[in-house]
């Protein structure tokens, strides 16, 4: 079953054979009808403005695919493969979870402060990849990443004014009474 030809949807496939040109043109023409066939699948025989809008923003941006398909070569969209692969987001509680475990390492640092820096940064870089890598919302993420680099932070401070505290220790020059223990 072929869908009617949408302008939406053939501006999208023309942007896509572009972005391809860089790879062998059977590759291209492979890829290019794979899209097609998986919009046509997904919009059926009466789609609506907003169901075309749904299937190509999940499809995503056309220079990723381009990437995709230039990287795996044919197998991206090959027979074995029904629908195109789209950018794997974080699942839904990991933005609550590294946003808790930021806030430990906060917790961690008057404890255990090295543990709280390793924290952090593990949190940190999870989270900045998290948002990067998701196309959902990443206010949570972005938090944690924010909320890690305050421990680091915190802690590098508590360090450096710990480092530079000086305690009076008492002069070789100034005399020191010994008293011994049996009084002589």
């Amino acid at each position: 079953m072929t869908a009617p030809r949408l302008p939406l949807v053939e501006a999208y496939l023309d942007d896509l054979d572009r972005a391809l040109a860089g790879i062998d043109p059977a590759e291209r023409a492979d890829v290019v009808a794979s899209i097609r066939e998986h919009v046509d699948e997904s919009l059926g025989e009466a789609p609506t403005p907003q169901d075309v809008q749904d299937v190509l923003r999940r499809l995503g941006p056309v220079e990723r695919i381009a990437r995709e398909a230039d990287a795996t070569g044919p197998a991206l969209l090959g027979p074995a493969t029904p629908t195109v692969p789209h950018r794997v987001g974080h699942p839904a509680r990991s933005g609550p979870a590294l946003l808790a475990l930021a806030a430990l390492s906060l917790a961690l640092i008057p404890a255990t402060p090295v543990a709280a820096v390793a924290l952090a940064l593990a949190v940190g870089i999870a989270a900045l990849l998290g948002a990067r890598r998701t196309d959902g919302p990443t206010g949570l993420l972005r938090a944690a990443a924010a909320l890690a680099a305050l421990t680091i932070l915190l802690t590098g401070l508590a360090a450096a004014t710990l480092l530079g505290a000086r305690t009076e220790l008492p002069s070789i020059e100034a005399p020191i009474e010994v008293v011994s223990p049996g009084g002589g």
